[in-house]
């Protein structure tokens, strides 16, 4: 007993701090919370541009790491929306949260999505009918993460349609 307890009690004084030099190691880290409802199993993703969403069909951890050209990283969203994103090397990124609501490992227009960034309000007119409503986007906004560095609190608010958001991006771009 003793024999098998002195090995163990070495690996959880020496095993546990280590997970966090470990992460230290690999580069930078972000976290934060998704809002929204069923946020579950969703990913977080850094991009070098917002027009790299477009680059991303196939929504799954496979997917996502076999185009590392597109995706700088990610991390799965948990039931309570949180998220971490390990691994990650410095420089200036855009992150956007995107949610399989269909369940076919496919980022589609009807899929949601959601930016890190700023909340604007704007009214939009719709062009055939004329019938305006005000709307609340988030406007994509980059950040840089420092060698090593650990980014807390990066949550991302407000989530919508692929389909949703690129109509209301354009309106208020152009």
């Amino acid at each position: 007993m003793r024999k098998f307890f002195l090995p163990v009690l070495f690996l959880l004084i020496v095993g546990i701090p280590s997970c966090d030099l470990l992460k230290e190691s690999l580069g930078g880290s972000i976290e934060g919370t998704v809002s929204g409802n069923n946020v579950n199993g969703g990913f977080v993703i850094l991009l070098s541009s917002i027009d790299d969403i477009d680059q991303i069909q196939n929504l799954s951890e496979s997917g996502l790491s076999a185009i590392t050209d597109i995706v700088k990283g990610f991390g799965l969203i948990g039931s309570d929306g949180s998220f971490e994103i390990l691994a990650v090397p410095s420089g200036e990124y855009y992150m956007v949260a995107a949610i399989d609501a269909n369940g076919n490992s496919t980022l589609d227009t009807t899929d949601m999505i959601g930016w890190y960034g700023n909340d604007t309000t704007f009214t939009y007119v719709d062009t055939t009918s004329n019938d305006t409503i005000d709307v609340t986007i988030t406007i994509p906004v980059s950040f840089i993460v420092a060698e090593k560095e650990k980014k807390t609190g990066m949550d991302i608010k407000r989530l919508m349609s692929k389909q949703e958001f690129e109509k209301y991006y354009d309106y208020i771009n152009q």
